[in-house]
């Protein structure tokens, strides 16, 4: 077998990406908390923040308010 074992439906693909020793030590941390691995919280943390965003799209369709949850997403911090 060729590549990484398929998980799930679809093939995993591996994304990197470079951050801060401390935030890494932190979402260590948070994911120690939640008894999984960094990875698995890290793709826990993207799949949560693509439901939000499918859900305020969604919302914006059926005319409803922007904001479902009322709290800042990824996109407003950065923006």
């Amino acid at each position: 077998m060729h590549g990484r074992p398929k998980l799930g439906k679809h093939r995993m693909v591996t994304v990197a990406t470079r951050i801060e020793p401390d935030e890494v030590q932190g979402l260590r941390e948070l994911a120690d908390d939640c008894g999984m691995s960094l990875c698995g919280y890290m793709r826990e943390l993207i799949r949560q923040e693509l439901g939000r965003a499918n859900r305020e799209i969604e919302a914006m369709h059926e005319g409803s308010p922007a904001a479902v949850n009322g709290s800042a997403g990824i996109r407003t911090a950065a923006a």
